[in-house]
């Protein structure tokens, strides 16, 4: 693991290369190794990973690239705005993107501008890339002191509110590392993250 230079202020350290090895047969020189480089922005955030994948083949590697939104008037500086996940290493072959918006009053039930800039940083609209056709958008609402009060996924045909979520059945979504409770029904894919 390969950290960043601390001696200048922010005094921010974060791990910018890391090589792991796979050493079943052995010997580490012929097991996998692997490297994922990272570049963070002025406030810490992860803005883009270089995956090489098995360092021997080159047709595992993908880009993440993420962005921000920032309200440092309201301390808000890591609100998640987008991220593309591309094929290879420091290219344009998107194969995955999501953008995020904030603090919109749209609510659940109408069209959001997607031209606020947060000073909350509830989480109101998820809107995912899908080549060739109409990009699936979730969206949620919150009443006055930050709870949320519906989610609609788009691609539905109804409105997720908190009582049902409750009826829901609860699913583990990913590996262990980055596990996520997801709650939905079989009639509504993706019906509401919590």
């Amino acid at each position: 693991m390969t950290y960043a230079d601390d001696t200048v202020a922010p005094y921010f350290n974060p791990p910018i290369k890391q090589i792991t090895s796979t050493c079943d047969s052995g010997s580490c020189s012929d097991g996998k190794q692997t490297q994922v480089q990272y570049i963070y922005d002025d406030y810490g955030n992860l803005t883009t990973e270089f995956n090489y994948g098995d360092l021997k083949i080159s047709s595992d590697n993908l880009t993440v690239s993420r962005t921000y939104e920032v309200n440092t008037s309201n301390w808000i500086v890591g609100l998640l705005a987008s991220e593309i996940i591309s094929r290879g290493i420091g290219t344009i072959n998107k194969v995955s993107q999501r953008r995020f918006y904030y603090d919109d009053q749209g609510g659940c039930t109408t069209t959001s501008n997607h031209q606020i800039i947060p000073s909350k940083g509830n989480l109101t609209t998820v809107i995912d890339w899908l080549s060739g056709s109409n990009n699936p958008e979730s969206r949620f609402g919150y009443d006055e002191f930050g709870n949320i009060v519906c989610a609609k996924d788009l691609t539905c045909t109804r409105k997720i509110t908190p009582k049902r979520w409750r009826e829901s059945t609860k699913i583990k979504i990913g590996d262990s590392s980055n596990e996520k409770d997801f709650y939905g029904r079989a009639d509504c894919r993706h019906s509401a993250w919590i």
